[in-house]
């Protein structure tokens, strides 16, 4: 049987509950059964961001948390700068809708630099529901762990954020880098 053909059926019989972040132990247990399934997932991702199927995307996602590679980022980074045409066009369930925060997650983990315009523009453009800013510190946890010039340059930009929470976490993270912001 093909390896990620399998992925995408495990993926879908899985029970998640993305509010409550979408992990269970079959999760990661699946995708040691199956190997490194990190080319199935980039390919994955791929798929469902072409079909707009969300709830499929999701689920790669947290296969991506697990398993992440370089090559997923661009798949995931263009997701992250139409958010808001994504879910303008879909104003119902949001579990239905891209997890923003995990996609975020992915692209530092990934280690891909060219997903560091897509994180910075995210800082300056956060959903009106996200009034803790988690977005914003996910993006800014992520241009960290890139850990490239780019990635500092943004950093440093974000520290002169007039949004006091954001600015903050940028410093913060530049100083755990012993960077001057």
């Amino acid at each position: 049987m093909n390896t990620c053909k399998e992925l995408e059926r495990f993926l879908q019989s899985l029970h998640l509950d993305l509010d409550a972040g979408g992990y269970q132990p079959s999760l990661r247990d699946g995708l040691s059964q199956l190997g490194d399934v990190r080319p199935c997932i980039s390919q994955g991702l791929e798929d469902s961001v072409g079909r707009a199927d969300w709830r499929l995307f999701n689920r790669y996602i947290l296969a991506a948390l697990l398993q992440p590679d370089p090559s997923m980022a661009a798949a995931i980074w263009p997701v992250l700068d139409r958010w808001n045409d994504i879910f303008a066009s879909r104003s119902d369930d949001r579990s239905e809708l891209p997890n923003l925060e995990d996609i975020a997650d992915v692209l530092g983990m990934a280690g891909n630099p060219g997903a560091i315009p897509s994180l910075e523009r995210a800082l300056a453009d956060e959903p009106p529901w996200d009034e803790y800013h988690q977005l914003a510190k996910k993006c800014l946890r992520a241009l960290a762990s890139l850990d490239t010039a780019d990635s500092i340059s943004a950093l440093r930009r974000a520290a002169r954020s007039k949004v006091p929470e954001i600015s903050q976490e940028a410093v913060a993270w530049l100083e755990a880098k012993h960077l001057e912001p």
